[in-house]
């Protein structure tokens, strides 16, 4: 099973999905709510309904429970708008030994082209991982979050991670992973995500085709023309910079810069 044999069968599982979704639209639209964020709780009622009818479904979609209307929400939302990225291999490593940074910029983490995405490859055990923006609304505060979904295709492994997006300034948002133990099991999911949206934003090496977004395959290129050549590529890593946005007023912005060939 893959990802679109999921979504399939999630269909078959609850098939108003789509219906609920285009009517929370249209209330938004009278309301002259321009987001397009749409919300879990949206979906909330279809997937409890499953689950009340189905009490004893001990069932799992590419590894992750059923029972988890997060990921349920998150491959509803993106079978809607399929944003999908593939990484080049080669460029990868450069990514991993690109030191994150305990300053992540707001622009960075709202630059998605969508709500949700998903970035089509393997990663050890799993098969892809599958971002998705969610919103939170206790009546008094409205937050987002980010919902990440780790899948593999055989269904024997699957994780789920969700944090609380920062809006304004903040430092490393992530610090609540980084002090548990399992860090060294997850940091490559958020190396390899504030790539992606580096390349969202800054569009330095991204080739569009087929609807899929491949990102890096230019610098693997090059980094390939080098292999038989003397010398070494300089690493790649994360560089803060102000961007004046008024007088006498800046922001701070970080951005991904690519490693630099030295020759000897």
């Amino acid at each position: 099973m893959n990802i679109y044999n999921a979504i399939s069968e999630l269909n078959k599982l609850v098939p108003d999905v789509g219906k609920l979704v285009s009517l929370w639209k249209i209330e938004q639209a009278i309301d002259n709510n321009k987001s397009f964020i749409v919300p879990s709780h949206v979906l909330y009622p279809l997937f409890a309904n499953l689950l009340a009818e189905n009490p004893d479904m001990d069932h799992k979609l590419l590894g992750l429970p059923i029972g988890n209307f997060y990921y349920l929400h998150a491959l509803s939302i993106w079978s809607m708008n399929p944003k999908t990225v593939v990484v080049s291999e080669t460029v990868m490593d450069f990514i991993y030994k690109s030191k994150l940074l305990d300053y992540v910029s707001p622009e960075l983490l709202f630059s998605f082209p969508s709500q949700a995405f998903l970035i089509n490859q393997k990663f050890g055990n799993y098969d892809g991982i599958l971002f998705c923006k969610d919103q939170i609304d206790d009546g008094f505060t409205k937050e987002y979050s980010l919902n990440i979904s780790l899948f593999s295709n055989d269904g024997r492994y699957g994780k789920y991670l969700s944090f609380t997006l920062p809006i304004g300034e903040k430092f490393n948002p992530f610090q609540d992973f980084k002090d548990k133990e399992e860090w060294s099991n997850i940091a490559f999911v958020f190396y390899v995500l504030f790539y992606v949206l580096n390349e969202f934003l800054h569009k330095q090496d991204t080739l569009t085709q087929d609807g899929t977004d491949f990102m890096g395959f230019n610098l693997a290129q090059r980094i390939e023309q080098t292999r038989f050549m003397n010398g070494t590529w300089r690493n790649a890593h994360w560089h803060t910079y102000q961007e004046k946005i008024g007088t006498g007023k800046y922001k701070k912005l970080i951005k991904w810069v690519q490693p630099v060939w030295i020759a000897d």
